[in-house]
C-alpha cells in the first residue's frame, strides 16, 4: 500500500520530470509536485512579494502562472505558507515550512481522496 508520504514524493518527482509539459491523465498529481517544489524553495525565507514570486516560480521552477495560486493554496492548506491578500489579490508569501522534517510528510497530509477521486472521475467520464 502506498502512503501518503510516498505519494507526495512521487507528485514531486513526477512533476521535476514533466517541468512545463502536460499530461491529462495525471489530473491534479502536477499540482501537488509544484507545490513541493515551492515548498522546499521558499522554506527559510522571510515575507516574499507575491507578484515577485510568482515571476520566480514561473522562470526558475517551471510553475506556470495560472497554476502558482492553486500550488500556493495547496500549501495553505497544509500551512506551509500564510497568504496575505487585498481582496482577491495575492500580496505577499509567507513561507512556514518546516526546517526539520519532510516537505513531503506535510503535503502527504493534505486531503488526496479530493484530488485521486477527482483523477478518477475525469478518467471514466472520457472512457
Amino acid at each position: 500500500m502506498t502512503t501518503n508520504l510516498q505519494k507526495a514524493e512521487f507528485a514531486h518527482d513526477l512533476q521535476i520530470g514533466l517541468s512545463r509539459k502536460s499530461v491529462p491523465e495525471f489530473d491534479q498529481l502536477p499540482l501537488i509536485g509544484m507545490a513541493a517544489k515551492l515548498a522546499i524553495n521558499i522554506r527559510g525565507l522571510g515575507e516574499i512579494d507575491g507578484s515577485v514570486l510568482r515571476q520566480v516560480a514561473d522562470h526558475f521552477f517551471d510553475i506556470p502562472a495560472m497554476v502558482f495560486r492553486p500550488a500556493l493554496d495547496v500549501l495553505a492548506q497544509v500551512d506551509y505558507v500564510q497568504l496575505i491578500t487585498k481582496g482577491s489579490t495575492l500580496t505577499s508569501v509567507i513561507p512556514q515550512v518546516p526546517h526539520f522534517s519532510s516537505v513531503y510528510s506535510g503535503l502527504g497530509g493534505i486531503s488526496w481522496h479530493y484530488y485521486f477521486d477527482r483523477a478518477r472521475r475525469g478518467r471514466r467520464r472520457s472512457s
